[in-house]
């Protein structure tokens, strides 16, 4: 079922690539939709994931993110601003199973790093 709190969700998650928290999404959600519970966001948040829609991102030191882009692709944490940018290293499936003889179904690949811009600012340095 699409409801229009649902569809406010997706909406908000999909129009930019910034990786919005729940809370985020909700105070977003709030200014179309003043009535629209915070509970209400998390739920339509888990449905939109487990159906595919969005994907949920944990964050080791902070709350979760979630991603418009569905499609197989690695993220970069910065460690000095906490940006997460989108990474396109390519399916890693074949390379990693010939390495290790495993069957991969699935995987996810996080990295720690610099983000763009905050690696020109510390290179300036």
């Amino acid at each position: 079922m699409n409801t229009k709190q649902k569809a406010l969700v997706l909406d908000i998650v999909s129009a930019t690539c910034d990786h919005k928290t729940a809370e985020e999404i909700y105070l977003a959600a709030k200014e179309r939709m003043p009535q629209i519970a915070m509970g209400t966001v998390y739920r339509n948040l888990a449905q939109l994931v487990s159906e595919g829609q969005i994907r949920k991102i944990g964050v080791p030191s902070g709350p979760d993110r979630y991603d418009c882009c569905t499609e197989p692709h690695e993220h970069l944490f910065c460690d000095a601003c906490g940006k997460i940018v989108d990474l396109w290293c390519g399916d890693l499936t074949d390379a990693i199973e010939a390495r290790t003889g495993s069957i991969i179904r699935s995987y996810t690949l996080d990295l720690h790093g610099l983000c763009p811009e905050c690696g020109k600012a510390a290179a300036a340095k």
